[in-house]
């Protein structure tokens, strides 16, 4: 299931500069790019306060296998070197990226949440809700022991005190 609910600011920071990268590409302007562009903000700004779940990394594992230590330092000296090399090119696919898997986020929960939630009471075969099953399932409890009641915290008036 993923950690996060939304999208956090970092994230939504370098989101939200997508149009000032592309302008740094040397896009042609048109009379359009400032109402998109506001859209666009307003859109990511939407996202940061949504509730919708985000892919987090947490959950991939923080043990990486021998085998992979070297590829994977490798990877990340490589993008490090692009990012400094081609910042503009470097953001803006990163960022398109990172918005294409939006969906894969939600999707990702919405199937760990099946997966993991019990079946409703409407589900349960043999199961109803009602005055009459309510009525019948407390005559068939009429022979069982009661639960014996529960203990009462003090007061916190009552409660020991430490003293340094």
């Amino acid at each position: 299931m993923t950690d996060i609910q939304r999208v956090h600011s970092p994230a939504g920071a370098i989101t939200v500069l997508l149009p000032m990268y592309l302008h740094f590409l040397g896009i042609p302007h048109s009379y359009f790019v400032a109402p998109v562009a506001s859209l666009y903000t307003i859109g990511i700004a939407f996202l940061m306060v949504s509730r919708l779940p985000v892919f987090s990394g947490k959950r991939v594992g923080k043990h990486v296998p021998h085998e992979v230590v070297l590829p994977v330092f490798v990877i990340v000296v490589l993008s490090f070197a692009l990012l400094i090399s081609y910042p503009w090119e470097v953001l803006t696919i990163g960022t398109v990226a990172y918005l294409a898997t939006l969906p894969l986020g939600w999707v990702s929960f919405r199937n760990a949440r099946g997966k993991t939630e019990a079946p409703s009471v409407a589900t349960v075969p043999g199961f109803s809700t009602g005055p009459a099953a309510i009525a019948a399932e407390a005559g068939e409890r009429g022979s069982q022991q009661p639960s014996p009641p529960i203990a009462e915290q003090p007061l916190p008036s009552e409660r020991a005190t430490r003293l340094n």
